[in-house]
């Protein structure tokens, strides 16, 4: 999970860096965000942000519906079949994160822009531009 501005900065701290030739460098949040946190910040800022009303997320499932809905995507999406509700299922007991270590060392990547801030500006950005969110 990273903001566009965040990972824009990673993209031109690489291309300006001469030791990022032909590496592969993680740009993200520094900052693993499990789904529920996620959809749980969503809420907030539209809630507390934009004064929408929103349902707060009362549905908590076992991990083990994840793992099942998991091997359910896996099956499908092998017989060329995706469903998104069932990908987004079994993906709510995971954690979204990635190891930005290296492009921190080498490039001297460093996100500015949390996942609350980032969700403010793109919800932001949505509503200015008629988007649906």
């Amino acid at each position: 999970m990273g903001y566009t501005d965040n990972l824009a900065q990673g993209v031109l701290l690489a291309a300006a860096h001469e030791q990022a030739a032909g590496e592969i460098f993680w740009l993200a949040d520094e900052t693993p965000y499990s789904m529920n946190e996620i959809i749980d910040v969503v809420g907030k800022v539209l809630r507390e942000d934009f004064g929408m009303t929103v349902k707060p997320n009362q549905l908590h499932l076992p991990a083990v519906v994840g793992d099942v809905a998991r091997m359910v995507d896996v099956t499908l999406q092998h017989a060329g079949i995706y469903l998104q509700q069932i990908h987004v299922l079994s993906e709510m007991n995971k954690t979204i994160a990635c190891d930005i270590t290296k492009a921190r060392n080498v490039l001297g990547y460093m996100p500015k822009i949390a996942l609350r801030d980032g969700m403010r500006l793109s919800i932001d950005w949505c509503l200015k531009h008629g988007q649906a969110i």
